[in-house]
């Protein structure tokens, strides 16, 4: 197996297990009846250090990977803050403005309520005023 270069920034190396390791028993070449694969196969017959750099691979990759997803994490939490310390509502949502237009529709509702309630008193002297007409006529007509 060749080294393999981790694709993230970071990189691991790991050895080439077809190589045997330090600490290993293995045949001289004065041993005849011993082939390259019963050497292979009486060291590690298992593969268990093909078997142990694979799950080493795998949780560097883990790791890293839950690594970079904390990273991200951190990342868009610390810009949500940022948005919020500088006046994220303001800016996006344009507040003062709309509180002026509402201000403003408001002082117009009031000057409308204004001018309907002047509408009102006009139509009660009205009212009173043709009343008395009325009764003035009926008294002219009475004389005349």
């Amino acid at each position: 197996m060749q080294n393999l270069d981790v694709n993230d920034g970071g990189s691991e190396t790991v050895p080439d297990m077809s190589k045997p390791s330090k600490g290993t028993a293995t045949a001289t070449p004065t041993d005849p009846g011993l082939s390259p694969r019963v050497q292979s196969q009486d060291t590690d017959p298992l593969e268990l250090h093909k078997l142990s750099l694979s799950y080493d691979y795998l949780m560097f990759k883990i790791k890293d990977y839950i690594r970079t997803l904390t990273d991200q994490t951190y990342e868009s939490v610390v810009q949500k803050q940022d948005r919020i310390n500088h006046d994220y509502f303001d800016k996006q949502l344009n507040l003062p403005q709309q509180y002026e237009e509402i201000d403003k529709l408001l002082r117009t509702c009031n000057d409308l309520e204004q001018e309907f309630m002047k509408i009102d008193q006009l139509e009660i002297f009205v009212h009173d005023f043709k009343q008395r007409l009325d009764a003035i006529e009926k008294e002219f007509g009475k004389k005349s």
